[in-house]
């Protein structure tokens, strides 16, 4: 089954098809099946160390975030993973203001075909195992998962613009974030192999050192570790312009089962996929 892949970011939604990219303001309507890779604007994504029950995980969340004053309306509490850790858990989630959640939600449920909406995040989670990192890149956002024997790295920030020096900015600070994440936990010495996947950059002409490598260089000096490029694809908007984009290979580590959509709706994708 051909799926469409649509990336939400804050303000814009992407649609990759086939050598093509479609760029909005608003949501697009859909003729065929798609994966929605999702940010979710405004939400916050974040891993906490907690005790007790991993059912409780939601509450627990919910209060600690509450109390910090990261969020103050309604939400979704949305749980990637958790992982045992000693005598607690650690637990990887995003918090979704409730109007996005709904509106988003809404939105993938009415289109007319099968619309998977996988929160970026949990499609971060499935590319991992231990030892390994990636950094995705994905408009003013860069976000970092990294998985270690005895622990898990999130990190995430905001570009002032998507001007080149304030890209350049935020990946130098958020890999010094992370390496500073790294020398807490001396009882893991083997280093970390990152991937770098930036989902929409312009493209390059033959010749010159392409954004994405840019910005993944600066990320491995500060941070002293390896960090190699996924495969990237060239696409081409409405206005002939080329762009490049490491989705095609977000998209092939997808799976239904990371997707937020009601259990009929995953079982009717499966179903027809079979």
């Amino acid at each position: 089954m051909s799926m469409q892949n649509i990336v939400q970011l804050p303000g814009r939604w992407l649609t990759f098809d086939q050598d093509r990219v479609t760029v909005s303001d608003t949501r697009p309507r859909l003729e065929g099946p798609a994966w929605l890779f999702a940010e979710f604007e405004g939400g916050n994504s974040g891993v906490m160390s907690l005790e007790g029950s991993s059912a409780h995980a939601v509450a627990l969340i919910e209060k600690r975030l509450r109390a910090d004053g990261l969020i103050d309306g309604e939400g979704k509490i949305l749980i990637h993973k958790n992982r045992s850790m000693g005598a607690g858990y650690q637990t990887l989630f995003t918090a979704v203001p409730l109007d996005t959640w709904q509106q988003t939600y809404a939105w993938a449920e009415a289109q007319p075909d099968h619309c998977l909406v996988v929160p970026l995040t949990s499609l971060m989670w499935r590319t991992l195992k231990a030892g390994d990192g990636l950094v995705v890149h994905s408009g003013r956002q860069m976000s970092v998962l990294a998985l270690r024997k005895h622990d898990i790295i999130h990190r995430a920030s905001m570009a002032y613009s998507e001007d080149a020096s304030d890209l350049s900015m935020t990946a130098g600070a958020l890999a010094q974030q992370v390496a500073d994440d790294l020398s807490r936990n001396d009882e893991e010495s083997e280093p970390l192999q990152f991937r770098w996947c930036s989902l929409f950059v312009p493209a390059t002409e033959p010749g010159q050192a392409p954004a994405n490598q840019q910005l993944a260089e600066i990320f491995a000096v500060n941070t002293g570790c390896q960090v190699k490029q996924v495969p990237m694809q060239v696409y081409h908007d409405a206005e002939g312009q080329a762009w490049s984009s490491g989705i095609a290979w977000m998209a092939a580590q997808a799976s239904p089962r990371d997707a937020v959509n009601p259990t009929a709706s995953r079982a009717a994708y499966l179903a027809e996929w079979a």
